[in-house]
């Protein structure tokens, strides 16, 4: 696995602290903030290769963080995590850009995958 820098957007603490703890184990730097206007902020700050966002966030939600990512960097890979899956959810993840649509609680292993497929899509 490529090691890749990560954003991840989570308004959970503890799902926040288990995908950063997750993804900096097997090699990543990962930033972590709790909405999507900090996502925003970090976006317009740093260069991220992946952003790996929940959906469902206060204001502004995980599709306006993938749209914002992909506005910055048209190359960045982006994968959305949801607890409330539906069909009309997924194709609107995907037509943002959205590479992964995974169902919380995502698996480990999972997680793992999608972000090593993803980043090696940037390789």
């Amino acid at each position: 696995m490529s090691a890749g820098k990560i954003l991840v957007v989570e308004d959970e603490m503890i799902a926040r602290r288990v995908l950063r703890d997750l993804l900096v184990h097997v090699g990543h730097d990962v930033t972590t903030v709790s909405s999507g206007e900090e996502a925003i902020e970090q976006l317009d700050a740093e260069h991220y290769d992946l952003v790996l966002t929940d959906l469902q966030l206060r204001k502004v939600d995980g599709l306006a963080v993938v749209a914002a990512a992909r506005e910055r960097d048209p190359d960045v890979e982006a994968i959305v995590l949801t607890g409330y899956a539906t069909l009309d959810s997924a194709i609107a993840a995907v037509r943002q850009g959205a590479t992964n649509y995974i169902l919380k609680p995502g698996q480990p292993g999972e997680i793992e995958s999608s972000v090593s497929t993803a980043l090696a899509r940037r390789a």
